[in-house]
């Protein structure tokens, strides 16, 4: 039994990704109906949630204008977007939050003012998204790691193209490319759109202040 749970630990703290099929999924696939991990303010959280299919690319500015709008009223309700990645037809995004409350309330104002604003703009009633917000507590620094990467990467990995900043995730703002992917990551931008796409994420992304979004990450 002890060698059971050594085991189980270790696979945890290797950063790798989830498998599929867990406990937090019901057969049909859906996110379960079941109470959300504890999070507390030393705990990020990685939360991604689809849209449906009819909805047109997410990477446009005028959603992206949405999404600020959305963190914005989160962070009145005491949820901290402090990284995120805007993708084709999902939304990652990594938060910190002083506990359940605040996430349940931050999330609700975000996910309400974003679908909306994108059902405005699309003349659609109608539920935006395919589930439930998908959620997992990040509790070591190697999966920290892991899961900064992941979330800048993201697009690259589903469009199959070379990483370069992208502009419709807050890599850009992350000031230690070097030690998070060995070097500094390419970009197309010239220095003044560059300081203006800074500006733009800084006035609605909130820096972190937890251990293993500041400092942790970097012990692995």
């Amino acid at each position: 039994m002890k060698a059971t749970k050594q085991l189980q630990l270790n696979i945890k703290e290797r950063g790798l990704p989830p498998k599929k099929g867990d406990r937090s999924r019901t057969s049909s696939g859906k996110i379960a109906h079941i109470p959300r991990p504890k999070l507390t303010c030393k705990t990020p959280a990685h939360i991604n949630i689809k849209v449906r299919k009819d909805i047109p690319n997410l990477r446009r500015k005028s959603i992206f204008k949405m999404l600020k709008i959305g963190v914005k009223k989160a962070r009145m309700k005491g949820l901290k977007v402090i990284h995120f990645a805007l993708v084709s037809n999902h939304l990652h995004l990594i938060i910190e939050a002083d506990g359940n409350k605040e996430l349940a309330q931050g999330m609700r104002s975000l996910l309400i003012s974003f679908a909306m604003n994108i059902n405005n703009s699309l003349n659609r009633r109608g539920s935006l998204f395919v589930d439930r917000y998908n959620m997992e507590v990040i509790k070591v620094p190697r999966r920290m790691k892991y899961l900064l990467s992941y979330v800048f990467k993201n697009n690259s990995k589903h469009q199959k193209r070379k990483f370069v900043t992208d502009p419709y995730s807050s890599v850009i703002t992350f000031n230690e490319q070097e030690v998070l992917f060995g070097k500094k990551v390419p970009s197309p931008f010239d220095p003044e759109t560059k300081k203006k796409l800074k500006r733009f994420l800084g006035s609605f992304l909130s820096p972190p202040e937890s251990w293993l979004a500041t400092t942790g990450w970097k012990i692995t």
